[in-house]
C-alpha cells in the first residue's frame, strides 16, 4: 500500500508564507499612480522650459550671425543693405520660432545709387538717426547703425518706437506709428529721428553702434577734418595764394570763415561771408557758406600784421570740422 507523505513541520513553515504573500492594494496603486503622474507633469513642464531656453539661445546666435553678415557686407560695399536685400544678405533671416527678424537701420548708411558710394558713406559719419533705449538694464545708446530684433517666445514685440525731427529712417519689416508698439508682418517707414525702446527682458535685440561698425570695417581717418596745420605767410602787397583741403566726411563740402578781420586785398574762393561771435557762428544759414572741394585765399594782402581766423567745413550729412589759424603778412 502506498503511503502518503506528510510534510514535516519545517516544510510547512517554509511553504505557508509563500502561499500567504499579499499583492499591492488599491490604495497603494493609487499612490504610485499619483507619484508617476506628478513626475510626468514635472518632466513635461521642464521640457517646455528647456525648449524655450534652447530657442532663445539659437535666436541670439542667429542675430549675432546676421550682425556679422551685415558688418561684412558694409565692409565690402561701403554701405548697409536695404530691407529688400536684407534677406539675401544674412544666412538666416528668421529666428528659432520661424518668424522674420526685424531689421532697422539708418538710411543714410545705405546709398541707393552705387555711383554715390564711397568709403566715407559710413566711415565719414559721426551720427545716425537711431537711438536705442534699453529697460533691462536701463541705458541710452546714441548713434546706432542698425538694430536686429526677434519677438521672442511670446511672439509679441514689446519694443516701441518714438519719432521726432525730419530725417527719414527706414523701418523695414515693421509697421509703426509714433510711440506705438512695433507690429509684425508689414513694411513701412516713418519720418523723424527714431528712438527704439527695447524691452530686452522679453524681446531679443542685437544692435551695432556707428563706432562699432566703423571699427569692424577698419575705417581709418574717415571723419571729416581739415588737413592743413598752418597758413603760409604772405608779404605786403605781394601776390598770395593759400588752399585749405578737407579729408573724410561724405562729400558735398561747404566752407565758412570766422574772423574779425582779414587783410585787405584778400578774397576767398568760394566767396564766403565772414562771421565772428565770440568764436562761434554768427550765422549758420547756407547763404554764409560757400560750396567747393577746397577753400582758397588769394590776392595782394595789406597791411602787414597777424590776423586770426577759423576755417570751418561741413559735408552734406551735417558733419563739420574747424581749425584755427594765424595769417601773417610780413612787411616788405
Amino acid at each position: 500500500m502506498t503511503q502518503l507523505h506528510r510534510p514535516d513541520k519545517t516544510e510547512t513553515q517554509v511553504i505557508a508564507p509563500m502561499r500567504n504573500t499579499n499583492g499591492f492594494t488599491l490604495v497603494e496603486l493609487a499612490i504610485v499612480m499619483i507619484i508617476v503622474g506628478l513626475l510626468v507633469g514635472m518632466g513635461s513642464s521642464m521640457v517646455g522650459v528647456l525648449t524655450s531656453a534652447i530657442k532663445v539661445r539659437e535666436s541670439k546666435e542667429t542675430l549675432e550671425g546676421a550682425s556679422q553678415s551685415l558688418t561684412s557686407y558694409a565692409a565690402g560695399s561701403n554701405n548697409l543693405p536695404s530691407g529688400a536685400t536684407f534677406t539675401s544678405t544674412v544666412k538666416n533671416p528668421q529666428d528659432a520660432w520661424g518668424r522674420d527678424i526685424l531689421y532697422l537701420y539708418d538710411p543714410n548708411l545705405n546709398a541707393v545709387s552705387p555711383a554715390s558710394l564711397t568709403k566715407d558713406t559710413i566711415c565719414g559719419r559721426r551720427t545716425t538717426t537711431l537711438t536705442l533705449q534699453t529697460l533691462d538694464p536701463a541705458a541710452t545708446i546714441p548713434n546706432v547703425a542698425f538694430v536686429l530684433l526677434s519677438a521672442g517666445s511670446d511672439a509679441s514685440v514689446q519694443t516701441t518706437l518714438n519719432t521726432n525731427g525730419t530725417v527719414t529712417a527706414k523701418l523695414d519689416g515693421i509697421n509703426v506709428t509714433s510711440g506705438s508698439t512695433i507690429l509684425l508682418g508689414t513694411k513701412a517707414s516713418a519720418a523723424g529721428k527714431i528712438t527704439v525702446d527695447a524691452r530686452t527682458s522679453d524681446d531679443i535685440v542685437r544692435w551695432v553702434t556707428l563706432d562699432e561698425l566703423r571699427s569692424k570695417m577698419g575705417c581709418q581717418g574717415g571723419q571729416l577734418k581739415i588737413i592743413n596745420n598752418e597758413v603760409p605767410f604772405g608779404n605786403y602787397s605781394t601776390q598770395y595764394l593759400a588752399a585749405f583741403t578737407p579729408d573724410g566726411g561724405t562729400g558735398g563740402y561747404e566752407w565758412r570763415i570766422l574772423s574779425k578781420q582779414l587783410p585787405r586785398g584778400i578774397a576767398s574762393a568760394p566767396a564766403v561771408g565772414l562771421g565772428w561771435n565770440t568764436g562761434t557762428f554768427a550765422n549758420t544759414s547756407s547763404s554764409t557758406w560757400g560750396a567747393a572741394n577746397t577753400l582758397t585765399l588769394s590776392g595782394w594782402p595789406r597791411p602787414s600784421g597777424s590776423y586770426s581766423l577759423t576755417v570751418m567745413v561741413r559735408d552734406n550729412s551735417g558733419n563739420s570740422a574747424s581749425k584755427p589759424f594765424v595769417f601773417t603778412v610780413n612787411p616788405n
